[in-house]
């Protein structure tokens, strides 16, 4: 997976996570992950999946647990999705004739 879809994927996990907050919340919390913690999509490098839950924690305390949690399923999700359209190599229809 190229380095620009997995960010892709990490970011739209993320962002479906949140959905669990309101839209302010949300605007909030994700200028706090950039200002205070570095944490951002917006650059060439995506934070990795720990940098992030370990600023969740900080910021949340033990309610973070719900946000991770949910993060979790929805990279489970991406990760099902991207597995299922991967073509298969030299695929060529045979007769069983």
């Amino acid at each position: 997976m190229t380095e620009q879809k997995s960010r892709a994927q990490l970011k739209k996990a993320f962002d479906k996570s949140l959905e669990l907050l309101d839209e302010p919340s949300k605007r909030t919390l994700l200028f706090y992950l950039d200002r205070e913690y570095g944490i951002s999509f917006a650059e060439h490098e995506s934070p990795r999946i720990e940098e992030i839950e370990a600023a969740l924690r900080s910021i949340l305390g033990r309610g973070a647990h719900i946000i991770t949690e949910e993060f979790h399923k929805n990279l489970e999700r991406q990760n099902a999705r991207s597995s299922a359209r991967r073509p298969i190599a030299n695929r060529q229809g045979k007769s069983l004739a």
